[in-house]
């Protein structure tokens, strides 16, 4: 999930600037249908090109993509100057300047500076039109950027008269997605336990770093599918359970496999190597950013699990597919569009199109109407795949996923609150929507402190699962009401009470294990878990030791009067329910492992791990 995005119209053309090279004319801000060149027109500069499409005009603005892509080898570096005579209220996948006489400037943003042969970009923009303009040169100096100016908001494009696309009520998937990537990795048994969730789409695997065609779960080597550490524990021990695990391949970070995976043989091999190493029936192609615009890839990746989907069918395995692209709250963008026509061209059967509802512009707040009326511009649209041209409103509705952010967007004026995620829900349940999820599981909590990070929290004032709860319980028909505390019921003791915290409500567990022993010393792994059920933003334990316990890790250690004390790091005292952190020590001396514990939460359990060679 990532920043974004746009809509399909007409082409216009931007002057392009390449490797510092100077502009040579300017386009006027023009009504689209009034002066826009018909057909692609792209100008090339220093051999990038730039086409820009308009994909919603109204009669004072308009919002347009632009594709930047070139045919050289070398990476170049880009920028394009816009048409003069407009006032940007909002860009996405790209930073905005000033250049020399007021020309606004659009140039790479921190993950999308340069292009390259079959790596090319795109960025969009919306633009309100100031004054009606006459062709005027570019000043042939080279543009000094300065920061952004403000601009005015822009209006929503005037609706048209169509009707919206409605269903009727269905079967929905509920697949929340779970960064897999965070530390500590995510509970999933624990996740579920409070929650309700039965099904999670794990994000995400790309390409291992420096191995091509090796997927890894954030690109890790120590996360490569198939390795020590692949979290094949936490993913089976939950399917174990009754629950259903998605693989999500891309994502904003790391390079999907398909983009430098180019034998086909390879590249089915590689996702193959993920189902059949979590025992999976259904996985996601989260496509976004540069990855979107890249079609070359994407008709590589489309053709693979097209045969992908033969092979297990052939060996009596139906495996689904969705494909998650970013949005617009009309709808898809050209290059979401372009996507889900190349993957049915291919023959990929199609559960789901999922749409990632957030992210649009400052200018858009109501989170819960444009995700609604996302998924109906999106179902609109698939009516035009001859693939889906045949199905029925309900049927187009039922093709359709929907995953809002939680809490406040990357575009900190977007937040989705709890009404909004009932608002959806309903929506959800009420037209038959095929798959509902939302980003992200682990960020379902209130912060602990207003500089801790959007990855880890929703930056809302709302209780831990709050979210979840609510898309559930909107599903169920039921509106979930703001949570508040209860009183604890007192009892009158028949013996003097002990200061302990319940169990369940606060407690931590401590796996003790030997990971390496040299005869005149050892090294000891801590795995300290927390076994509650609410979020920690602090820890320490404490037990009997009778070695030397020196050089910690991952955790402020003390040995005194034969008690060995650990304590959580500035890094590492947020611990959700079910997340463990792993504490390392070297020790010498007489070693006799601890048989209790306690900790500063409540109750503490310690158990013996298998000792490692």
């Amino acid at each position: 999930m990532s920043p974004k995005k746009s809509r399909a119209s007409k082409p216009v053309v931007l002057v392009v600037l390449a490797s510092g090279l100077t502009a040579l004319l300017a386009i006027p801000a023009v009504s689209a249908a009034a002066e826009t060149p018909s057909g692609s027109s792209t100008l090339v500069t220093d051999g990038v090109s730039a086409t820009t499409t308009i994909t919603t005009d109204w009669s004072s603005g308009y919002c347009a993509d632009v594709a930047i892509s070139t045919t050289s080898s070398l990476a170049k570096t880009w920028s394009t100057v816009l048409p003069s005579g407009i006032s940007v209220g909002s860009i996405w996948n790209a930073k905005q300047s000033t250049g020399a006489s007021g020309s606004i400037i659009a140039q790479g943003a921190s993950w999308n500076p340069t292009v390259k042969a079959g790596v090319p970009t795109s960025f969009g923009y919306c633009a309100n039109r100031t004054t009606t303009v006459v062709p005027s040169p570019v000043p042939t100096s080279a543009p000094t950027e300065a920061p952004p100016t403000p601009s005015p908001t822009i209006p929503a494009p005037t609706p048209t008269a169509t009707a919206p696309v409605t269903g009727t009520p269905g079967k929905t998937l509920v697949a929340p997605y779970v960064d897999m990537g965070l530390w500590p990795t995510a509970n999933l048994i624990n996740m579920s336990a409070a929650t309700g969730v039965k099904a999670f789409t794990a994000a995400f695997v790309v390409q291992e770093a420096g191995k091509a065609c090796s997927p890894a779960w954030g690109g890790y080597s120590a996360y490569t599918v198939g390795g020590a550490e692949d979290f094949i524990d936490v993913i089976g021990g939950f399917q174990r359970q009754g629950g259903r695990v998605i693989a999500s391949f891309g994502g904003a970070s790391g390079s999907e496999l398909a983009n430098n995976c180019t034998s086909e043989t390879s590249l089915l091999a590689a996702y193959k190597k993920v189902i059949d190493r979590y025992s999976m029936d259904r996985i996601d192609f989260d496509i976004e950013g540069a990855d979107i615009a890249n079609a070359g890839s994407n008709q590589r990746r489309a053709k693979v699990v097209a045969q992908l989907q033969k092979d297990y069918a052939a060996l009596g395995k139906n495996v689904e597919v969705s494909l998650t692209v970013p949005v617009m709250p009309d709808g898809l963008d050209n290059n979401g569009l372009r996507t889900v026509k190349e993957f049915a061209a291919a023959g990929v059967n199609l559960s789901s199109v999922n749409v990632m509802a957030m992210d649009y512009g400052s200018q858009y707040t109501d989170m819960g109407t444009h995700a609604i009326t996302a998924a109906q511009g999106t179902a609109s649209q698939l009516k035009t795949i001859p693939t889906y041209s045949n199905l029925s409103n309900s049927a187009l509705l039922a093709l359709v996923g929907l995953t809002p952010m939680i809490g406040q967007n990357d575009v900190a004026s977007e937040i989705l609150t709890i009404a909004d995620s009932t608002k959806v829900a309903k929506f959800v349940k009420d037209n038959g929507i095929g798959m509902l999820g939302w980003w992200e599981m682990t960020r379902d909590t209130p912060c602990t402190s207003s500089s801790q990070g959007l990855y880890l929290c929703t930056k809302v004032n709302e209780p831990q699962w709050a979210f979840a709860k609510a898309f559930l319980a909107a599903l169920d028909g039921k509106v979930v009401p703001n949570p508040k505390p209860t009183a604890t019921p007192t009892a009158t003791p028949s013996a003097t009470p002990t200061a302990s915290t319940p169990t369940g409500t606060s407690a931590l567990g401590v796996t003790v294990s030997v990971s390496s022993d040299w005869g005149t010393g050892r090294t000891i792994d801590l795995v300290i878990t927390n076994t509650g059920l609410t979020r920690l933003s602090a820890w320490s334990v404490s037990m009997p030791w009778t070695g030397t316990a020196i050089e910690m890790w991952n955790a402020k250690g003390t040995l005194a009067s034969g008690r060995l004390t650990a304590a959580n790091t500035d890094w590492n005292g947020q611990l959700a329910p079910g997340a463990s952190v792993t504490v390392g020590f070297n020790d010498a001396g007489t070693l006799t492992l601890p048989t209790s514990c306690t900790s500063s939460v409540g109750p503490c359990v310690i158990k013996i791990g298998v000792a490692k060679s």
